[in-house]
């Protein structure tokens, strides 16, 4: 009994049917002599050329007595036939079909004989047109030159002699309607159709006739038999394939990617993007072939030859072009899983005779052929370094009926998983830190835009990204209260959290395209962001994991006055595998980081007036880490600004130690204003310390003509004679010239010393300066008749409204508590708590704000202390004409005079007052 496929399956075969059957018939050809060139002995055209006279019969271009020149002929045939088939040329041998099918796909290719013994490349112009049937060229890619004209390449001559046949690889693909012709069972029927062709030559773009110009080509058209299949009887198989995915303990299958698969397996349905794959997982599926009885007829075992292929597709647009057609020439990294049949591979993914034999398989009525996704060989293994995430995996098997030599392969539909990614990104700003930074106007701050990738690697997946900057007016922070009320309604908002502590909202935009709009249309965030704008955006489509920049864009604070707030953030679409889809309106977006525009004064020293931290001489042995931090550093570095710093305006101004060695940070290069400044960031230290003296050895032993600085003095030991007791607060006012022991936990000084008077004041508390200190007016005639005041203390402390003070600090630190040796600019507590002035050695600006401490000092005398902090905030904001950094204005100046010098030779040499001048040298003004 002749079986044939189902009703059902029909059109699927009507498709699949070119890959098996042939047919050759002769086109046409054309040359550059009349039409009889191409004519044998018996005047007609026998078609075939010398090589194919086996399959044929007579010469192809005629008797070779007579032709001199180019001749060739074209062949319709099937994909994967033979060349010599001859099906289709005649009513016995035709080409056959499934009963409905309505198309016929074919190849036209040839063969050509050049003459010539001289190199020559010959193509073939070939049109379709006028009446017949309708037939398309499936394949112009490559074949349609600059003119609009179709042709093919017939293959080259390489001059080896005149009779050299060659079989082009080159072929046109056609689609042939055959709608209407033969009717099933019944008798073959010609079909014909315009499709003619001439030889030719290609010159550049262009395809033209052999001579270049219009010479007689074929005007006949094409012919050839057809025949259909009866309507099918007997059997049908039913071949499905499906998706196994890891479920909890067990396993779910997921139907093929058309939903199409009967319910029988307990199979669900799945989106085009479900099930998914992990990078190196597994994917399995199971695939199996059912005989199924058709109504009416009798039972019977059937025969099949099977394989079952897995392939990649790169997404799903491919897997459903790919569905019917060879995997092995339509996917990528194509496996052949079983084999059993005829000519079976030399290897398949599964060994052994269980997948891989000669013997075709015999399947009993209503009988299952399983082949399941616990074995695992038959399943998909995913490449572990992401080159796969986005792509389909898909399996189908594939069968022929071996029983009847009309039919061809059919395949199941494809069952497919796609390879996602564990991607999970998170915006952030720099360091993603949510506190409120700092910084002065008109500067740039480094503030990237960085995809925080905490999950596996992102590939093939385009991910949108944009940054915005936004401002806070001052104004608007102090009605919602402060930085602590925003900083409040920022962590309501950006509430979400990641495994690496970010802080971001996840929102839904909607038809909003930027964060700005959001920001201004969210009830709680749009009295914050008055002025904001777009800085970048961009579609990035690969990520590692951890951090990608990808945006480094500094932030800007032009136009932000003091007290306001400029901020950035930035949005993520498609942050994770469920949000990829290209119309996703969800956005991550970064907690902003902001930073407040505050003042950032400077120091000016005037004269060598301040040492800063001591190894020896004010307490021995001291810890390095008790007197290496110092403000002064810190007072420096805050100076920068377009390249430039500002220091002492004297040489040997300000000295600090390092790792216990102390260094001289001198005007030579630290002061200036203007382009011939020096900027101690790219400088060398020798370059920044040189100074007036020549200074060899810098850092290594020697400090110039003058010698090793000395050890910090022990100014208090030298006022130990006369000494008087003094109980209580100090009012300088009156109060007579000599060396005074405060006796009180906490002094409080202030006042005016008279005239010529010399007074120390010696404590082993704290000294509260809380009232200004000045000199009585005078006139000095002597050395000794100048007035200076000395203070040496275990903290210096000088009120927020003292604007002067003519003195001066030592703060040496006891032998006991090696935090004091303190010196504070500034403090608003009337009595100060000292365990928080000591923590300020980490931070001096701790309670400090643009409207604390706006006050100028001036110290007029040497300062001396383990710790100096200088917490005067006035000036930097009070720009004007020529004072385009806001240095003009310092916040702090010390200035040790001539008069401290003259008074300090005098009072220890206990000499009369007179100083004379034995010799002076005159030395450079710079090194």
């Amino acid at each position: 009994m002749r079986t044939y496929f189902s009703q059902t399956l029909g059109k699927n075969v009507a498709r699949t049917i070119l890959l098996v059957v042939s047919v050759a018939f002769v086109l046409t050809a054309c040359m550059y002599q009349q039409a009889n060139a191409w004519r044998g002995s018996n005047g007609k055209n026998s078609g075939r050329n010398r090589a194919e006279e086996t399959g044929w019969g007579g010469n192809p271009c005629g008797d070779s007595r007579f032709l001199s020149y180019p001749c060739a002929v074209f062949w319709l045939s099937n994909p994967g036939s033979s060349y010599l088939s001859e099906a289709g040329s005649t009513p016995d041998n035709p080409i056959w079909v499934d009963w409905n099918a309505t198309k016929l796909r074919a190849n036209i290719r040839g063969s050509w004989n050049t003459q010539f013994s001289s190199d020559t490349h010959i193509y073939s112009l070939f049109s379709i047109g006028g009446g017949g049937r309708n037939v398309r060229v499936l394949n112009l890619n490559g074949h349609k030159d600059s003119n609009g004209s179709i042709f093919f390449d017939r293959g080259h001559r390489s001059g080896h002699g005149i009779w050299w046949w060659i079989n082009s690889n080159d072929q046109l693909e056609l689609e042939i309607d055959i709608n209407g012709v033969a009717k099933p069972g019944g008798p073959a029927e010609r079909v014909r159709f315009n499709g003619t062709s001439c030889l030719a030559r290609k010159f550049g773009n262009i395809v033209k006739t052999y001579s270049g110009k219009s010479i007689n080509c074929d005007t006949e058209g094409t012919n050839f038999w057809l025949r259909r299949r009866a309507k099918p009887q007997g059997w049908d198989v039913n071949g499905q394939t499906y998706a196994v995915a890891k479920s909890g303990s067990g396993y779910t299958s997921y139907k093929n990617y058309k939903n199409s698969q009967p319910d029988g397996w307990g199979a669900i349905n799945h989106a085009s993007d479900q099930p998914t794959i992990g990078s190196g997982e597994l994917a399995r599926f199971s695939s199996n072939l059912r005989n199924v009885e058709l109504p009416g007829y009798g039972r019977q075992e059937l025969e099949l030859k099977i394989n079952i292929k897995n392939t990649f597709f790169r997404n799903y647009h491919e897997v459903v072009n790919c569905e019917r057609q060879n995997w092995n020439s339509c996917g990528s990294d194509t496996k052949i899983v079983v084999w059993r049949g005829a000519d079976p591979p030399a290897k398949t993914q599964c060994s052994g005779q269980k997948y891989r034999s000669w013997d075709t398989i015999f399947i009993k009525p209503d009988a299952l052929s399983l082949y399941s996704y616990d074995d695992d060989c038959l399943g998909m293994r995913i490449p572990s370094d992401g080159s796969k995430i986005g792509w389909y995996v898909c399996q189908k098997v594939a069968w022929y009926w071996n029983t009847s030599i009309d039919h061809v392969w059919d395949n199941s539909v494809p069952a497919c998983f796609v390879v996602k990614s564990t991607f999970d990104l998170i915006p952030k700003i720099g360091d993603g830190s949510t506190s409120i930074g700092a910084t002065n106007q008109d500067t740039q701050i480094d503030a990237p835009s960085i995809i925080q990738n905490e999950g596996g690697i992102l590939r093939n997946i385009g991910v949108d990204w944009g940054t915005y900057d936004f401002k806070i007016p001052n104004s608007v922070i102090q009605s919602a209260g402060g930085e602590s009320a925003v900083t409040a309604i920022f962590n309501q908002i950006f509430n979400k959290t990641s495994s690496g502590s970010l802080r971001y909202a996840e929102v839904d935009f909607g038809s909003i395209v930027h964060a700005c709009e959001w920001m201004k249309g969210n009830p709680d965030l749009h009295a914050y962001v008055p002025d904001c704008n777009t800085l970048a955006g961009a579609i990035v489509s690969a990520l590692s994991s951890g951090g990608n920049q990808v945006n480094n864009e500094k932030l800007k604070t032009t136009g932000a006055q003091v007290g306001d707030l400029v901020c950035r953030t930035m949005t993520i679409r498609h942050y994770n595998w469920g949000t990829r889809a290209g119309g996703d309106t969800h956005r991550r977006v970064a907690y902003p980081k902001c930073y407040r525009i505050a003042k950032k004064p400077s120091v000016q020293v005037w004269g060598n007036g301040i040492r800063v931290g001591s190894n020896s001489g004010v307490v021995t042995g001291l810890p390095a880490a008790q007197y290496t931090r110092s403000s002064i550093i810190t007072a420096m570095s805050s100076l920068a600004d377009s390249g430039q710093l500002f220091g002492s305006w004297g040489e040997y101004g300000m000295t600090t130690p390092q790792n216990g060695v102390i260094r001289s940070a001198s005007a030579g290069g630290l002061s200036g204003v203007g382009a011939g400044a020096a900027n101690a960031s790219t400088s060398t230290e020798a370059t920044r310390n040189n100074l007036s003296f020549a200074n060899a050895g810098i850092p290594g032993g020697g400090y110039g003509k003058w010698g090793m600085i000395p050890a910090q003095p022990n100014i208090g030991g030298q006022f130990t004679s006369n000494v008087r007791n003094h109980a209580g607060n100090v009012s300088l006012g009156g109060m007579a010239s000599g060396v005074y022991n405060a006796t009180a936990r906490v002094v409080k000084i202030s006042g005016e010393v008279g005239a010529g008077k010399s007074i120390i004041i010696k404590s082993a508390g704290t000294v509260i300066i809380d009232g200004n200190i000045t000199y009585a007016p005078s006139s000095y005639h002597k050395s000794s008749d100048i007035t200076q005041l000395v203070i040496v203390a275990s903290n210096i402390i000088i009120r927020n409204n003292v604007t002067q003070v003519d003195a001066w600090l030592a703060a040496t630190p006891n032998k006991n508590n090696t935090q004091d040796g303190i010196v504070s600019t500034c403090e608003v507590d009337e009595t100060p708590n000292l365990t928080a002035i000591r923590a300020r050695g980490v931070n001096y600006a701790n309670g400090l704000n643009a409207n604390t401490c706006n006050q100028q000092l001036r110290i007029n005398g040497p300062v001396l202390a383990r710790e100096l902090q200088l917490r005067r905030t006035f000036g930097s904001d009070r720009r004007g004409a020529g004072d385009v950094d806001g240095y003009n204005d310092p916040a702090e100046i010390i200035n040790m005079r001539a008069d401290a010098y003259l008074w300090a030779a005098n009072y220890i040499s206990n000499t009369t007052g007179n100083i004379t001048t034995d010799y002076t040298i005159e030395l450079p003004p710079r090194y």
